[in-house]
């Protein structure tokens, strides 16, 4: 059997709660500790798996405008010039509820 494929970390919890092991972790793993739809600029990462559900409903299309239209606002506040965009998604959503 070839054991280089799965290993196991015992942490206590003090060490699971302490932020400043997070580092430690990705060294060990390759992975970040927790996925974000948010990137460090500020914009809304489509890509996410964590937007695929709202991407998959039909009004799926209007919130992917949205949030573009977001991500390459701007205005201060940033995506104010999207409201519309939106407001018509969520009129859409509302339909279909």
């Amino acid at each position: 059997m070839n054991d280089t494929h799965h290993k196991k970390y015992h942490l206590t919890k003090e060490e699971f709660e302490n932020k400043a092991n997070a580092a430690q972790y990705h060294h060990y793993t390759g992975k970040e500790e927790l996925e974000t739809g948010i990137r460090p600029d500020g914009s809304i990462d489509l890509n996410c798996p964590c937007m695929h559900s709202a991407l998959a409903h039909r009004c799926g299309h209007l919130f992917r405008l949205a949030i573009q239209c977001f991500n390459a606002s701007t205005t201060n506040p940033k995506g104010n010039d999207c409201l519309e965009r939106f407001k018509e998604h969520a009129l859409c959503g509302k339909r279909f509820t």
